[in-house]
């Protein structure tokens, strides 16, 4: 009885390890599978990595382009502030001369008055 158990046995764990076998395979090959996606996701994750640090680095030159245009910007209103303050002082001026030629028409208009009177 046990000599005809143990081909019987045998043909049993041939087929279980066939069928182990067939799960190993499987399973190596969906590791392979695992791995290449893996690999894939970190190509892709360094290429977006670079991707996004390429970006930043155009928005700091662009930033830097824009703080330069800013600076000759503010040169550009300092110089019209200071242009405007120097027409203000000859404003200022022109009102002081105005109101003196108004004061010596208005002088000379009273004198050739007198004038005019006397004779």
């Amino acid at each position: 009885m046990n000599v005809e158990l143990f081909p019987q046995q045998l043909k049993q764990i041939n087929n279980q390890l066939s069928v182990l076998n067939d799960r190993v395979l499987r399973v190596e090959a969906e590791v392979v599978e695992i791995n290449r996606n893996i690999n894939d996701s970190i190509d892709v994750s360094i290429e977006f990595r670079d991707y996004v640090e390429d970006k930043f680095d155009e928005i700091d030159r662009r930033f830097d382009k824009v703080e330069e245009r800013l600076d000759r910007i503010e040169g550009r209103v300092g110089r019209i502030e200071d242009r405007l303050d120097g027409l203000e002082e000859r404003m200022d001026r022109l009102e002081a001369k105005m109101d003196n030629l108004e004061k010596l028409i208005t002088e000379g208009l009273v004198k050739i008055k007198e004038k005019l009177n006397i004779i």
